[in-house]
């Protein structure tokens, strides 16, 4: 209680801002404060819960039995007022913001969904769910959530979220469940192969945010199919590959053989073609030029002689 406020506040194991379930400590936020500055009282009062309280020995699980009790803190001093009507209380944070398997065979919270089952990589859809804050930490209900994914966790720290982190869409019909409800959302993911974290934020009706969520992680593979490749098959050898029966297309060693063949065919082209060109060289050097014929002394007739030059350079007077 404070100057002219009296609130009663509940306690909670395992919800935020408490940490850790079963470890014997109860905590709670305070959503009032008084209009003017002054002395706060707390008093606390713990029960059974209607015999719901219990404590464990040798991991085994012993009712305590009916008790009340009461104890006063010692009192404590705000030195600022809160404006009556003037909301400055945030939702809570999420802590327990996580991934549930679409496919309900799934062992790991990590999306192996093949695009045979969810179609399109636009079609993909992880399920987020979470424990709702509420409008005045735990109290009340929140006006909003704010969604958002990347695949570098960094981006989604107070400093970048909402400039830098992608923005989840939120379906139109999704309404904020009261605090302490197991909320429950679809989301897309913006492309496949690639891990995203995702994280969320809570707002009020007066536009109080609350702090980052924890981040989960999701990874959703796209399976590399060949079907489009195959455009020129029929239905019979489609529906082979499909109960996984070899296929020439798919073996290996045939591809190695038939690419050594054609290799070896080409090599064959390539040396032929250089023994044409080799042999066109060689024919082009056949000359033909002027000479003096010395048969007869004194005789010195216009006569043309070819001349053929050897690749040894000797002359041949055989025409």
């Amino acid at each position: 209680s404070g100057p002219d406020t009296q609130t009663e506040v509940e306690l909670k194991d395992g919800r935020y801002p408490d940490i850790k379930v079963g470890d014997g400590i109860y905590t709670g936020y305070l959503p009032e404060f008084s209009t003017q500055p002054g002395y706060y009282v707390v008093r606390i009062l713990a029960t059974d819960n209607n015999g719901q309280s219990y404590t464990f020995s040798n991991g085994a699980p012993i009712p305590t039995g009916s008790f009340r009790r009461h104890i006063s803190s010692p009192s404590f001093y705000v030195r600022v007022g809160v404006p009556q009507g003037e909301d400055v209380i945030p939702p809570s944070m999420v802590t327990d913001l996580s991934l549930v398997p679409i496919n309900r065979t799934a062992q790991e919270l990590e999306w192996i969904n093949s695009t045979s089952v969810l179609g399109s990589p636009d079609d993909l859809q992880l399920q987020l769910t979470w424990t709702s804050p509420g409008q005045d930490y735990n109290e009340g209900r929140v006006t909003r959530y704010e969604i958002r994914c990347h695949t570098n966790p960094l981006v989604l720290s107070p400093a970048n979220f909402s400039s830098q982190g992608i923005l989840v869409s939120i379906p139109e019909d999704f309404h904020p469940l009261p605090a302490g409800s197991m909320e429950s959302i679809l989301v897309k993911v913006p492309w496949t192969n690639e891990i995203f974290y995702y994280a969320l934020i809570a707002y009020d009706e007066a536009g109080n945010q609350g702090s980052i969520s924890n981040l989960v992680k999701a990874f959703v593979p796209e399976e590399t199919t060949v079907s489009d490749m195959l455009l020129d098959y029929g239905e019979e050898e489609l529906a082979e590959l499909k109960l996984g029966e070899p296929s020439w297309f798919l073996d290996t060693e045939k591809i190695y053989i038939i690419a050594g063949v054609s290799g070896g065919i080409l090599l064959i082209f390539v040396v032929l073609i250089l023994y044409l060109i080799i042999r066109g060289r060689r024919m082009s050097r056949t000359k033909t030029q002027w000479v003096q014929d010395t048969y007869e002394a004194g005789f010195q007739p216009d006569t043309k002689v070819e001349k053929v030059e050897t690749e040894s350079g000797i002359y041949s007077w055989l025409e």
